[in-house]
């Protein structure tokens, strides 16, 4: 995951094309998140879905925060998105053992 390499797209001023592409990256990340929480793989048991689903939940929720602060073309609050989304990244990964 390359999210903290992200930070230095957002608030670049008039570079429309470098807005829409760090847009269209956490809108596509967002939508994974979703439809990742359907996949039960690494779950063993019903609490390991419980966790999996807040976790990807997470995800889909600190990338479309990431979004609409890149719209709001607010860089502090979407760098510090930029830390949510990658601290769910983290913690899944952890969880369950994904490298």
């Amino acid at each position: 995951m390359v999210v903290g390499h992200d930070a230095h797209l957002v608030g670049e001023g008039p570079d429309a094309a470098a807005t829409q592409a760090l847009l269209a990256r956490y809108a596509t990340l967002a939508a994974i998140a979703q439809a990742a929480s359907f996949d039960t793989t690494y779950c063993a048991d019903e609490a390991d879905e419980a966790k999996w689903r807040e976790l990807s939940v997470a995800l889909r929720d600190s990338t479309a925060e990431v979004a609409r602060q890149v719209r709001a073309n607010d860089q502090q609050a979407a760098v510090k998105a930029l830390g949510a989304v990658e601290k769910s990244c983290t913690d899944c990964h952890t969880a369950f053992g994904i490298e």
